[in-house]
């Protein structure tokens, strides 16, 4: 939950290699500077609770609050309700507000755990999402 200078081989191989069954990502680009990221989500299937899966966003400081988040998000819900998840399971820092709204948003359902400092989250999937925002192209 902050930023990672390094990433072992393990873990590398963890964030590259999904199989877009029980582990899937999406990754977003700006078209004008398609060597940096934008965004990246995913999700993946919890194996003791199959229906459930962990979920991850995050999104580059200069994109928030444009519609990034909320798409790839919902791009996110309709993939993992193809393959029979009904909740996403988050971990996030008490005051980050903006991910919780986007939770609240997006789902039907919020149960929260709050610890003063972490944030466990389990939002319950619609049965359908509208379709993801068209976001603009940039000038």
């Amino acid at each position: 939950m902050g930023p990672k200078p390094r990433l072992s081989e393990a873990e590398l191989e963890y964030l590259t290699e999904v199989d877009f069954r029980d582990h899937y990502a999406l990754v977003a680009v700006a078209p004008d500077t398609p060597d940096g990221l934008a965004g990246v989500g995913r999700w993946v299937r919890n194996t003791e609770k199959p229906d459930e899966a962990d979920f991850a966003i995050i999104v580059s400081d200069e994109l928030h609050r444009q519609g990034l988040g909320t798409a790839i998000t919902l791009a996110l819900m309709t993939t993992a309700r193809r393959r029979g998840i009904r909740r996403f399971t988050a971990t996030m820092f008490a005051d980050n507000r903006p991910a919780y709204r986007l939770f609240a948003r997006v789902s039907t359902s919020l149960a929260v755990e709050d610890d003063g400092y972490v944030r466990e989250v389990v939002a319950e999937l619609p049965a359908a999402t509208r379709p993801p925002v068209e976001l603009p192209r940039a000038a």
